[in-house]
Formats: structure tokens, C-alpha cells, sequence
């Protein structure tokens, strides 16, 4: 079921279109040119330790974008299959998922595309690159928590699906995907460390350019996820609570 609803998820996105998926390529490319074009050639930012960064940048904006894409889809997901929710035994739990299937598609494309500059710019393919896979998987842990609680609650206060819109603008630019640590003033490093996102797009870094194993900041993945499975367990228990409730507000 999760296959199929996927499929149909990604094939409503180009309903109409004449070149179809080829936009999830598109889309990243053009990212990727106009950042390059902004802050290389227009503001002239010197490169991040010898990285590019347009490359450092992109790094990071692979894995926000697909939590982006998921959280914001699937805060509104059961008010948007309410119909099936209604007219059938529906499994509704399963719909996180469906949408986790449909954003990696996309985030596999954008990966694809950060693996042809990474040999562009003489970065060497190594190991720790597959370490992705596992922040990748601490990436879904991270949304399918908020996922649960957030579409849980939507039913009841449409309002959320609007709050989490500028909660994630807000998380955006608190997150280092244009700035370092370094940037900014010492007595804000720790506050911003609590940032759950701070340390996946750390570890897409680690992965990808800087070539540092998971084990390098124990302390931080020992935070990540004692804040994470909580909160996994919190918005299961939350729309697991609030799921008989769906077809009556519905």
C-alpha cells in the first residue's frame, strides 16, 4: 500500500507536465546555478576550507530539503486523504511513510547531482561517503516524530500545517547551511548545537567533504537521539490517542 500511494504521490506532482520527473533534476541544477552565480560571482565568498562554497552549501541543503518536503507534506496528509480516511479502514499511521517513499526519490536525485561535483572539484569518492545512510535514517526518525504529532494535530487545528510553514523557515535559518559555528559569537554555540537538524547536516558534511567517521562527535549523536526516540514515541502515543477522532472532524 505504502508502494502504491508513493507512486501515485509522485505521479500527481507532474500531472500535465510534458518532461514529468525530469523537473526533480531540473529543480537542484538551477538551485545550484543561481547560488553559485549569487554568492561566487556576486558576493565573492572566499571557499570553506578549500571547498567551494556553492559545494558546501549543497551538502547541507540535500538533506534539509528533503525533511523540508516530508515535514511540510505530511503535517497536512490526513486532512488531505480525509475522504479515504472516512470511507475506509484506512491505516493512517502508514502516510509519513508515504511520503518519505516520494521525498527520496527526489533526495536520491539530489545526491546523484552532489556526487558528479564532488568529482568535478577533485573531492575523492571514500568510505565515510556511505555514512549518508545513516543520517539519512536519523533524518526519517527526526520526521516521522514530528510527522506523527504534527498530523495529528492538524486535524483538530488546521492552523498547524501553517505554523509548521514558518516554523521551518524559521529552523531553515537556524540550521548551518550558510553559516559556521565560527560565523558567530561563542556563548551562542551551545543553543545552537540543540538544533536536532545541526547535527544530520553536520554529518552530510562529515560524509561528504570532510571525510570524519560518526564516531568523531559522540556527544552530540548520544543528544541527537535521546531527543529523537522520545519524540518518536511521543507523536506515535500523540496520534495513535488522537486517530479515532479523525473520522468525526473529517
Amino acid at each position: 500500500m505504502i508502494r502504491v500511494m508513493a507512486i501515485r504521490e509522485i505521479k500527481s506532482r507532474y500531472v500535465g507536465s510534458i518532461i514529468g520527473l525530469f523537473w526533480s533534476v531540473i529543480h537542484p541544477i538551477m538551485m545550484v546555478f543561481i547560488y553559485w552565480f549569487v554568492f561566487s560571482l556576486g558576493f565573492k565568498v572566499q571557499p570553506n576550507e578549500n571547498i567551494p562554497f556553492v559545494l558546501w552549501f549543497f551538502c547541507a541543503f540535500v538533506p534539509w530539503s528533503t525533511f523540508s518536503e516530508m515535514l511540510g507534506a505530511t503535517t497536512n496528509s490526513v486532512v488531505i486523504h480525509g475522504t479515504l480516511i472516512k470511507r475506509t479502514l484506512f491505516p493512517s499511521e502508514i502516510l509519513p511513510f508515504i511520503y518519505l517513499v516520494s521525498s527520496g526519490i527526489s533526495h536520491l536525485i539530489m545526491l546523484a547531482i552532489l556526487l558528479v561535483m564532488l568529482m568535478f572539484n577533485g573531492i575523492p569518492f571514500s568510505w565515510h561517503n556511505l555514512q549518508f545512510l545513516y543520517y539519512w535514517f536519523a533524518l526519517t526518525v527526526l520526521m516521522l516524530g514530528l510527522g506523527w504529532l504534527f498530523s495529528g494535530i492538524n486535524v483538530f487545528l488546521r492552523d498547524t500545517h501553517q505554523l509548521v510553514g514558518v516554523l521551518l523557515q524559521m529552523w531553515f535559518w537556524g540550521t548551518p547551511i550558510f553559516w559556521t559555528l565560527e560565523m558567530l559569537p561563542r556563548k551562542l554555540h551551545l543553543i545552537l548545537k540543540l538544533n536536532p537538524m545541526f547535527y544530520i547536516v553536520q554529518g552530510y558534511r562529515d560524509s561528504f567533504l570532510y571525510q570524519r567517521p560518526i564516531w568523531d562527535n559522540p556527544k552530540m549523536g548520544l543528544y541527537f537521539w535521546g531527543l529523537c526516540l522520545p519524540l518518536l514515541l511521543i507523536g506515535g502515543l500523540v496520534f495513535r490517542k488522537l486517530k479515532p477522532d479523525f473520522a468525526d472532524v473529517l
